[in-house]
């Protein structure tokens, strides 16, 4: 590959990216099942590479086998099956047809600006509002804060549209997706600060909800923190994949040291789990893209 390909990989999409990443007609529907593995991009980006001039990013490609020592072998066995879990999409969050969607909540789990006011608007306001402090009432693994009077008060009058909560970064409550195509959405009180603890919880009490609470299959973030949080996109990213990679491999991945047993079973799911990265915004999915390339390399 030529040094002018690769440099210009980190600052643009190749044509070829464009056709796989694209996003498609304003509110088309994507089903979980046409969005391509992390490791299907990489293996279509590396067969076609050279073709009509067609670049393709450091680190698509796949090193030879003969290049691997013992080590990374091992390493790679771990690292296709999350290539195979993760995966990278230029689309609009509210159009997924997937088991959840996330959203950058606010601390009072109302229609805001965003990511966040386009999932109440979608989902239909009035149902999304009602859902959301039903939730609120309702959880009891929730970390946030509630005066003993809120609890009274809001008891004593069902109609009460204001709760009195101090709900903390990585709270979670789930919904009803109601008009969206998503079966769930999964509201998370993002941080507005760059706090790598803080932001790294949102995604893993997520995560923990999605598998655990809903038993989903598949889920998809936009980037939490960002846009009207104020999150530099390239920080925000760099604690969304650490996170989500360290998640998976606790979870999904179990070490290669351990043997198959009933309480690895019950720990890690038999289903296939998916974990969708969805970016608005085509400078953005750029970043995702050449972190993913370089925390996920896949392997002939």
């Amino acid at each position: 590959m030529s040094s002018s390909m690769a440099s210009s990989s980190s600052t643009a999409l190749s044509r070829l990216e464009k056709l796989l990443f694209s996003p498609k007609g304003s509110y088309e529907v994507t089903k979980v099942s046409d969005i391509p593995t992390w490791k299907e991009t990489q293996s279509i980006l590396a067969r076609l590479q050279g073709r009509e001039g067609v670049g393709v990013p450091t680190g698509t490609v796949p090193c030879e086998p003969e290049t691997r020592t013992k080590k990374n072998q091992k390493t790679d066995s771990r690292t296709a099956v999350l290539a195979n879990t993760f995966s990278l999409v230029w689309d609009d969050l509210t159009t997924l047809r997937v088991d959840c969607i996330v959203n950058a909540a606010n601390r009072s789990f109302t229609c805001g600006g965003g990511i966040n006011g386009s999932i109440h608007r979608k989902a239909g306001p009035d149902a999304m509002k009602q859902a959301c402090q039903q939730a609120v009432k309702a959880t009891t693994s929730m970390q946030m804060k509630r005066s003993q009077t809120a609890i009274d008060k809001s008891s004593k009058d069902d109609s009460n549209d204001t709760l009195d909560l101090d709900p903390l970064i990585g709270d979670c409550i789930a919904t009803p997706g109601f008009g969206l195509p998503c079966q769930y959405v999964i509201h998370t009180v993002s941080p507005s600060l760059l706090s790598q603890d803080l932001l790294s919880q949102c995604y893993k009490h997520a995560l923990d909800m999605a598998l655990d609470v809903l038993k989903a299959s598949s889920i998809a973030f936009c980037n939490l923190g960002c846009g009207s949080h104020f999150i530099p996109v390239d920080q925000a990213a760099e604690v969304a994949l650490e996170a989500c990679m360290e998640w998976a491999k606790r979870r999904l991945v179990p070490p290669p040291s351990q043997q198959p047993s009933s309480a690895l079973q019950e720990t890690h799911p038999t289903v296939p789990f998916r974990i969708i990265f969805c970016c608005y915004e085509e400078s953005d999915l750029i970043v995702y893209r050449d972190k993913m390339l370089a925390k996920l390399p896949v392997s002939a």
